[in-house]
């Protein structure tokens, strides 16, 4: 029998919330919503996803009845900024979660301010390392935060059942696709920041993140167009704006390419920046390809634009899954690859 999975996505300005249907191998979108709150209703963090739980609860009893999604769990994506990440290298990997917790725990105490929250881990060993020991990806945040997401769903009558990191779960996404990759760069840009996942033989090894997202474009455009934010999502929604100045020349696109270009170029050069960082840490790999995708990056000709910029081959990482509900699923990506991690677990 098909069964209906739903996935939901906390930004700081948005919530996303969508239904997918499994039939055998193939899924398909069945119904989704979004809910724009004003700009930076929820400002999240390691401690908190610092909002109003009776609005944000409000808000989200309003999306399930928009959207006619009746399923009663949900797999929970939440920001980048909710948690820290660790790369770490053990001689030996415990059977026990509870030991490994403990150990992740010791391990990266002096990382972590003391006298902070209790800590929520989870964690990935990613395979054996050039030591003959092992790696592992530590997801780290708090556990108050995990209160918070399980209480905002309680207030709904909803119960989480998975709880992932936005580019985590827009990997989930992508991940099937990428199996026979090795050495490339996922950059997944969200609302407020961008995420840049380096792999080495087809495993995650480092992790950096960039106070830069869709929310900085849009406020470029509101500034120079002197419009308000709102308008400035409804504007980038409607109208189409390149990145690439010289592959058009019509004065509406040289226009809206203005608009983004600053901010646009200090994304990529910080993207630059951290592609040298990575190839000095790791001076015998040198990456094949870098891969982008999500909303702060949905702009026109931004591949041919990355490329040149990066001096890399670059990809847009297109979401293709069959759909009912006429969603933009290239902004739906986290919320989807939410739930289709759960599915491969």
């Amino acid at each position: 029998m098909s069964q209906p999975l739903v996935g939901l996505e906390i930004t700081p300005a948005q919530l996303k919330l969508v239904e997918l249907k499994q039939k055998g191998k193939a899924l398909s979108i069945q119904r989704c919503g979004t809910s724009n709150l004003m700009p930076n209703f929820l400002k999240p963090s390691l401690h908190s996803l610092g909002f109003d739980a009776a609005k944000s609860a409000a808000e989200l009893a309003n999306l399930y009845e928009q959207s006619g999604i009746k399923q009663t769990t949900l797999c929970l994506t939440i920001p980048s900024s909710c948690a820290r990440i660790f790369f770490l290298s053990f001689e030996e990997i415990s059977p026990e979660k509870k030991d490994m917790h403990e150990l992740i725990r010791w391990r990266i105490g002096k990382d972590l301010p003391s006298g902070g929250p209790s800590l929520a881990i989870s964690y990935q060993v990613t395979g054996e390392n050039s030591e003959g020991g092992y790696s592992v990806m530590a997801v780290v945040t708090s556990n108050k935060l995990v209160a918070e997401c399980n209480a905002l769903a309680g207030a709904v009558h909803k119960k989480v059942v998975r709880l992932e990191l936005d580019f985590l779960s827009s990997y989930n996404f992508f991940e099937e696709r990428l199996r026979s990759l090795s050495d490339y760069l996922f950059v997944y840009s969200g609302y407020s920041s961008t995420s840049l996942l380096f792999f080495q033989q087809g495993r995650p090894v480092f992790h950096h993140r960039l106070e830069l997202g869709l929310s900085d474009y849009l406020a470029s455009i509101a500034r120079l167009k002197q419009i308000s934010l709102a308008h400035a999502r409804q504007l980038s929604e409607r109208e189409t704006f390149f990145v690439a100045s010289q592959a058009q020349t019509s004065p509406d696109s040289l226009k809206n390419f203005s608009l983004i270009k600053e901010v646009n170029e200090r994304l990529f050069k910080q993207i630059y920046d951290s592609m040298r960082y990575f190839s000095n840490l790791k001076p015998r790999h040198k990456l094949d390809q870098v891969l982008l995708c999500g909303e702060g990056l949905a702009w026109r000709n931004l591949p041919e634009f990355a490329a040149t910029f990066l001096e890399a081959d670059c990809q847009w990482l297109c979401a293709g899954l069959k759909d009912k509900s006429g969603a933009n699923q290239n902004e739906l990506t986290a919320a989807l690859g939410s739930i289709i991690g759960g599915l491969t677990e």
